[in-house]
């Protein structure tokens, strides 16, 4: 299993950068881990997620790795 993230800078709609974590198999399932704030390198939670954005929004993002955003794997 590999993972990676995409940041918000990709999404115009969201307030500030945000990096968005997945994992992906070797079967190329994608599931979403997790939000973290790149500065502080702290997990976002989805309460504070909730202050900053509408709930469209955080739909689009958790299946944004669908899109051709920047994947970036660690």
């Amino acid at each position: 299993m590999k993972s990676f993230y995409i940041e918000t800078d990709q999404l115009t709609q969201v307030r500030r950068t945000l990096r968005y974590v997945f994992n992906e198999k070797e079967d190329g399932e994608v599931s979403f881990v997790k939000v973290v704030d790149p500065v502080t390198e702290e997990e976002v939670t989805l309460e504070e997620m909730k202050r900053e954005t509408s709930p469209d929004t955080l739909l689009n993002i958790t299946t944004a790795y669908k899109a051709n955003y920047k994947r970036v794997y660690f």
